[in-house]
């Protein structure tokens, strides 16, 4: 039974039927560098992502935190003679964002009115404090614009982004 091939016939038709390792190898480097190409891409729009959002929760934070002060200046906090500024446990200097400030912004409670004044999901909260996207905790500088005057809009609030990116400045 030849079924009218010889044995060289065949053996060079099934030699060119299959891949070489060499052909094999070719293709497993190329997609190899297709992978890490994309790889490197998505890894960096990843990185700018938590840039921008570090940069909107910051902003977002200091308006929060000026609402907060804004609202409480004319509730009882200000007629018992107490501090919105230190009722977020802030006083002047560079203080992380801490589990009193984290609650009274986030969480509907009594003593913030029953409002929500920064909008955080599970992520941004860690520890019970509000955290960059790199997982620190905000720090927030407040600055007394007036020393003379004892008007609580007179503070200058300041969340500066940090992290680990090189586009982001710590606070000095």
């Amino acid at each position: 039974m030849n079924f009218g091939l010889t044995f060289t016939q065949r053996t060079a038709r099934s030699l060119r039927a299959g891949f070489t390792m060499v052909e094999l190898l070719v293709v497993m480097a190329i997609l190899g560098m297709l992978v890490g190409t994309f790889a490197l891409s998505t890894g960096a729009a990843r990185e700018n992502a938590k840039v921008v959002k570090a940069t909107a929760e910051s902003r977002a934070l200091a308006n929060a935190i000026r609402l907060f002060c804004m609202t409480m200046t004319d509730t009882a906090v200000a007629d018992d003679g107490g501090n919105p500024m230190s009722t977020l446990g802030l006083s002047d200097g560079v203080v992380d964002a801490n589990p009193t400030l984290t609650n009274l912004l986030t969480k509907p409670t009594t003593a913030n009115g029953n409002t929500v004044y920064f909008e955080a999901n599970d992520r941004s909260i860690r520890g019970n404090r509000l955290c960059d996207p790199w997982g620190n905790p905000y720090k927030i500088r407040v600055k007394r614009v007036n020393i003379d005057a004892k008007q609580e809009e007179d503070y200058e609030i300041i969340v500066p982004i940090s992290g680990r990116h090189r586009a982001l400045e710590p606070l000095n």
